[in-house]
């Protein structure tokens, strides 16, 4: 039954030019690839996409964890840095907002705004350790 769910998430999301990826059982990953031209469309897309995935929710039996969700915009240490300066990035989910964060679990590889590997290496690494 939840494959029938995430074919309507995904449907649902691509109305807003976001990609919905979903692992087992939970639906996991909203993702939007934009030029930094096009960030505050990319914004307001997103805060549209997750307003309509939370009207579509509960109709169906399921709830948005608000308190799960995360915000992370990736792209090179430089220009993620300029782009945080420059705009407030965080998304506005009715009475949530929800600011950007630097790293992200997705689920146990751990994603930086650089895409670089140190954290997950080092993680992986302390749990080898821990041994």
């Amino acid at each position: 039954m939840f494959v029938l769910y995430a074919a309507e998430l995904a449907a649902l999301a691509s109305k807003f030019g976001v990609k919905l990826y979903a692992f087992a059982d939970d639906n996991q990953d909203l993702h939007v690839h934009c030029d930094i031209s096009d960030i505050i469309s990319s914004v307001n897309a997103l805060e549209e996409c997750i307003t309509a995935i939370g009207q579509w929710m509960p109709a169906n039996g399921l709830k948005l964890n608000a308190e799960k969700t995360e915000l992370m915009w990736a792209g090179t240490r430089y220009s993620v840095a300029n782009l945080l300066c420059d705009h407030d990035l965080s998304l506005t989910l009715g009475a949530d907002i929800v600011k950007a964060t630097d790293v992200i679990r997705v689920p146990d590889v751990l994603f930086t705004s650089d895409l670089a590997l140190e954290k997950q290496v080092t993680s992986v690494s302390a749990k080898c350790c821990d041994v």
